[in-house]
């Protein structure tokens, strides 16, 4: 009987790379460009996510007055000192001052009609997510600068506080960097680490989670798409 030969070539070219790709190959590797675009998605879900709790619509605690009060009193005081580190430039201050002082007469007008109302009380307290809701787009919860916001950009630009790079099977995304916060000397990858945390006198904000199941499925898709290119390849 006489053996069969079966080309493997083929077969072992398809797993170098895969394995290439996993191991951190370039850009020129389907495999490690689909996790590229894995962080771009899970980039997008964060901050879409991030937006949403911000206005009051996850299970983010509110702020209280006391808090949105301390922000419409000096809306460009953190900017500047940002300004001066170089944490943000010309064209970035003057965006977001003009941006911080509209949302500081919004709050600013909105926390006294609460307190005209009866909604709020003028000794303080804390704002619940329904309340938010009632004045929804006046204030947001860790958007008082945006910074953190900022940083889940779905395109990594190297933006003060982003953070991307490749690791043996996979990519690391979230936030990292010396950029200091305009709070004053912790970072900006800190001041997210104390958010998502939590602690005694600070409410836990979960910023960084595991993606949810529509955005599992569009990596999956990104991911087969890649493998097939290779096959074809192989």
């Amino acid at each position: 009987m006489e053996p069969v030969r079966v080309n493997l070539a083929p077969l072992m070219r398809f797993r170098d790379r895969i394995t290439q790709g996993l191991a951190g190959g370039g850009d020129d590797n389907p495999v490690r460009r689909a996790l590229h675009q894995w962080a771009h998605i899970f980039r997008a879900f964060l901050q879409e996510r991030f937006d949403k709790f911000s206005r009051g619509g996850g299970g983010w605690k509110g702020l209280r007055p006391s808090t949105l009060a301390a922000r419409a009193r000096k809306p460009g005081t953190r900017l500047r000192a940002a300004l001066k580190r170089g944490d943000i430039n010309e064209k970035q201050f003057a965006k977001r001052i003009k941006a911080a002082k509209r949302k500081q007469r919004k709050t600013t007008e909105a926390v006294m009609a609460a307190v005209v109302s009866g909604q709020l009380s003028a000794r303080g307290g804390r704002i619940t997510r329904k309340e938010q809701g009632a004045f929804q787009g006046s204030f947001s919860i860790l958007r008082d600068v945006g910074l953190l916001y900022d940083v889940l950009a779905p395109t990594f630009s190297g933006a003060p506080g982003q953070l991307q790079e490749d690791i043996p099977f996979g990519v690391r995304v979230g936030f990292g960097g010396p950029a200091r916060h305009p709070d004053g000397t912790a970072t900006i990858a800190d001041i997210a680490s104390f958010h998502q945390i939590g602690g005694p006198h600070l409410p836990q904000r979960k910023i960084i989670v595991p993606p949810d199941e529509p955005t599992q499925k569009v990596m999956a898709g990104a991911m087969d798409t890649a493998l097939k290119t290779i096959a074809g390849e192989a």
